[in-house]
Protein backbone atom coordinates (compact mmCIF):
# COMPACT_ATOMS: atom_id res chain seq x y z
CA UNK A 1 0.00 0.00 0.00
CA UNK A 2 2.70 2.98 0.88
CA UNK A 3 4.93 1.95 -2.24
CA UNK A 4 2.04 0.85 -4.93
CA UNK A 5 -0.11 3.48 -3.38
CA UNK A 6 -0.10 7.27 -3.84
CA UNK A 7 1.41 9.29 -1.58
CA UNK A 8 -1.32 10.24 0.35
CA UNK A 9 -1.96 10.16 4.19
CA UNK A 10 -4.88 8.01 3.40
CA UNK A 11 -2.41 5.51 2.13
CA UNK A 12 -0.23 5.45 5.25
CA UNK A 13 -2.99 4.79 7.45
CA UNK A 14 -3.68 1.99 5.83
CA UNK A 15 -0.60 0.77 5.72
CA UNK A 16 0.17 1.64 9.53
CA UNK A 17 -3.48 0.07 10.07
CA UNK A 18 -2.46 -2.94 8.57
CA UNK A 19 1.44 -3.13 10.46
CA UNK A 20 -0.92 -2.55 13.98
CA UNK A 21 -3.07 -5.51 13.72
CA UNK A 22 0.37 -7.72 12.39
CA UNK A 23 1.86 -6.77 15.99
CA UNK A 24 -0.95 -8.71 16.87
CA UNK A 25 -0.34 -12.12 15.12
CA UNK A 26 3.00 -13.31 15.18
CA UNK A 27 5.69 -11.65 17.32
CA UNK A 28 7.71 -10.56 14.70
CA UNK A 29 4.70 -8.36 13.10
CA UNK A 30 6.33 -5.65 15.20
CA UNK A 31 9.36 -5.29 12.64
CA UNK A 32 6.96 -4.04 9.86
CA UNK A 33 6.82 -0.49 11.65
CA UNK A 34 10.59 0.13 10.97
CA UNK A 35 10.25 -1.37 7.53
CA UNK A 36 7.43 1.77 6.55
CA UNK A 37 9.64 4.04 7.92
CA UNK A 38 12.83 3.20 5.83
CA UNK A 39 10.83 2.89 3.00
CA UNK A 40 9.02 6.22 4.05
CA UNK A 41 12.49 8.22 3.96
CA UNK A 42 13.73 6.53 0.99
CA UNK A 43 10.43 7.51 -0.79
CA UNK A 44 10.84 10.76 0.57
CA UNK A 45 7.20 10.90 2.26
CA UNK A 46 5.50 13.86 3.85
CA UNK A 47 6.69 14.18 7.84
CA UNK A 48 3.33 13.64 8.46
CA UNK A 49 3.07 10.66 7.22
CA UNK A 50 6.76 9.66 9.07
CA UNK A 51 4.92 11.17 12.44
CA UNK A 52 1.78 9.14 11.84
CA UNK A 53 3.45 5.79 11.10
CA UNK A 54 5.82 6.42 14.40
CA UNK A 55 2.94 7.26 17.02
CA UNK A 56 0.96 4.01 15.82
CA UNK A 57 3.80 2.05 16.00
CA UNK A 58 4.55 3.32 19.49
CA UNK A 59 0.87 3.39 20.28
CA UNK A 60 1.35 -0.45 19.30
CA UNK A 61 4.23 -1.25 21.63
CA UNK A 62 2.75 0.08 24.44
CA UNK A 63 0.28 -1.79 24.46
CA UNK A 64 2.33 -5.20 23.68
CA UNK A 65 4.86 -3.89 26.66
CA UNK A 66 1.78 -3.46 28.90
CA UNK A 67 -0.38 -6.52 28.12
CA UNK A 68 3.17 -8.50 29.20
CA UNK A 69 3.42 -6.29 32.40
CA UNK A 70 -0.15 -7.16 33.13
CA UNK A 71 0.41 -11.72 31.92
CA UNK A 72 3.05 -11.14 33.97
CA UNK A 73 5.27 -12.64 31.69
CA UNK A 74 8.81 -12.24 32.17
CA UNK A 75 11.74 -12.19 29.91
CA UNK A 76 14.89 -13.56 30.20
CA UNK A 77 18.48 -11.09 30.75
CA UNK A 78 21.20 -11.31 27.65
CA UNK A 79 24.35 -12.00 29.29
CA UNK A 80 26.36 -10.99 26.50
CA UNK A 81 30.01 -11.99 26.30
CA UNK A 82 32.14 -13.55 23.41
CA UNK A 83 31.15 -17.26 23.79
CA UNK A 84 27.37 -16.08 23.25
CA UNK A 85 28.22 -13.68 20.59
CA UNK A 86 29.69 -16.56 18.53
CA UNK A 87 26.49 -18.93 19.07
CA UNK A 88 24.37 -15.24 18.06
CA UNK A 89 26.53 -14.90 14.89
CA UNK A 90 26.56 -18.62 14.50
CA UNK A 91 22.47 -19.38 14.93
CA UNK A 92 21.94 -16.34 12.74
CA UNK A 93 23.98 -16.85 9.51
CA UNK A 94 23.15 -20.78 9.79
CA UNK A 95 19.39 -19.91 10.09
CA UNK A 96 19.56 -17.85 6.90
CA UNK A 97 21.77 -20.50 4.65
CA UNK A 98 20.41 -23.76 5.95
CA UNK A 99 17.90 -24.26 3.18
CA UNK A 100 20.42 -23.36 0.71
CA UNK A 101 22.71 -25.50 2.55
CA UNK A 102 20.97 -28.18 2.14
CA UNK A 103 20.72 -28.84 -1.43
CA UNK A 104 24.76 -27.39 -2.02
CA UNK A 105 25.98 -29.67 0.99
CA UNK A 106 29.70 -28.87 0.29
CA UNK A 107 29.26 -25.76 1.95
CA UNK A 108 28.91 -24.41 5.57
CA UNK A 109 25.39 -22.67 5.80
CA UNK A 110 27.06 -19.89 7.22
CA UNK A 111 28.72 -18.71 4.21
CA UNK A 112 25.97 -18.80 2.57
CA UNK A 113 24.15 -16.78 5.36
CA UNK A 114 26.95 -14.31 5.21
CA UNK A 115 26.26 -13.96 1.25
CA UNK A 116 22.49 -13.43 2.19
CA UNK A 117 23.42 -10.60 5.02
CA UNK A 118 25.26 -8.99 2.41
CA UNK A 119 23.14 -8.70 -0.45
CA UNK A 120 20.41 -7.44 1.50
CA UNK A 121 22.50 -4.82 2.53
CA UNK A 122 23.90 -4.08 -1.14
CA UNK A 123 19.90 -3.83 -1.31
CA UNK A 124 19.29 -1.40 1.50
CA UNK A 125 22.14 0.93 0.72
CA UNK A 126 22.00 0.82 -3.06
CA UNK A 127 18.16 2.50 -2.42
CA UNK A 128 19.78 5.01 0.04
CA UNK A 129 21.98 5.89 -2.50
CA UNK A 130 19.93 6.20 -5.40
CA UNK A 131 16.32 7.46 -3.88
CA UNK A 132 15.79 9.32 -7.01
CA UNK A 133 13.91 7.33 -9.89
CA UNK A 134 14.14 4.19 -7.71
CA UNK A 135 11.76 1.05 -8.68
CA UNK A 136 9.28 0.55 -7.43
CA UNK A 137 9.63 -3.98 -7.45
CA UNK A 138 12.92 -3.13 -5.81
CA UNK A 139 11.53 -1.63 -2.32
CA UNK A 140 9.17 -4.25 -2.56
CA UNK A 141 11.96 -6.79 -2.55
CA UNK A 142 13.91 -5.02 -0.09
CA UNK A 143 10.68 -4.54 2.31
CA UNK A 144 10.43 -8.76 1.93
CA UNK A 145 13.97 -9.23 2.75
CA UNK A 146 13.88 -6.99 5.96
CA UNK A 147 11.18 -8.49 7.28
CA UNK A 148 12.29 -11.89 6.89
CA UNK A 149 16.47 -10.64 8.23
CA UNK A 150 14.44 -8.71 11.13
CA UNK A 151 12.85 -12.47 11.88
CA UNK A 152 16.04 -14.29 12.02
CA UNK A 153 17.85 -11.72 14.28
CA UNK A 154 14.74 -11.95 16.66
CA UNK A 155 14.33 -15.78 15.96
CA UNK A 156 18.42 -15.88 16.82
CA UNK A 157 18.07 -13.88 20.40
CA UNK A 158 15.43 -16.47 21.59
CA UNK A 159 16.68 -19.73 20.62
CA UNK A 160 20.47 -19.50 20.19
CA UNK A 161 20.98 -21.22 23.37
CA UNK A 162 19.57 -24.14 21.93
CA UNK A 163 22.57 -24.68 19.85
CA UNK A 164 23.43 -23.93 16.19
CA UNK A 165 21.27 -27.55 15.03
CA UNK A 166 18.31 -25.41 15.89
CA UNK A 167 18.67 -22.99 13.27
CA UNK A 168 18.33 -25.53 10.44
CA UNK A 169 14.76 -26.83 11.38
CA UNK A 170 12.62 -26.79 8.48
CA UNK A 171 10.42 -24.69 9.92
CA UNK A 172 12.68 -21.68 8.91
CA UNK A 173 12.97 -22.59 5.25
CA UNK A 174 9.93 -20.91 4.26
CA UNK A 175 10.78 -17.70 5.01
CA UNK A 176 14.37 -17.91 4.48
CA UNK A 177 13.85 -19.41 0.81
CA UNK A 178 11.40 -16.26 0.23
CA UNK A 179 14.32 -14.40 1.15
CA UNK A 180 16.88 -15.35 -1.02
CA UNK A 181 14.38 -15.42 -3.89
CA UNK A 182 13.94 -11.96 -3.40
CA UNK A 183 17.85 -11.78 -3.31
CA UNK A 184 18.70 -13.72 -5.85
CA UNK A 185 15.43 -11.32 -8.48
CA UNK A 186 16.82 -8.15 -6.79
CA UNK A 187 20.49 -9.21 -8.19
CA UNK A 188 19.09 -10.23 -11.65
CA UNK A 189 16.98 -7.13 -12.25
CA UNK A 190 20.11 -5.23 -11.25
CA UNK A 191 22.11 -6.42 -13.67
CA UNK A 192 19.86 -6.73 -16.72
CA UNK A 193 19.35 -2.90 -15.60
CA UNK A 194 22.85 -2.28 -16.16
CA UNK A 195 23.56 -4.27 -19.04
CA UNK A 196 20.81 -2.51 -21.18
CA UNK A 197 22.25 0.83 -19.88
CA UNK A 198 25.56 -0.09 -20.99
CA UNK A 199 24.54 -1.59 -24.51
CA UNK A 200 22.50 1.78 -25.14
CA UNK A 201 25.49 3.57 -24.53
CA UNK A 202 27.12 1.21 -26.80
CA UNK A 203 24.80 2.33 -29.64
CA UNK A 204 25.60 6.54 -28.49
Amino acid sequence: VLVQGRPTLKNASVASAIAFVACFTLANGVLIFPILLIMSFILARPRKQIVLISAIALIAVSILCGAQTILGASSKGLTVNFESLHSIFSFFLTYLGAPISAVLTTVDSRMFGFVAVILSLAMVITMLVHRVGIHKSDLILSGIALFVIGTAFVTTFGRYQMGVAAASASRYGSPVLLLWCCLLLWAYLVASRRSKALREFATV
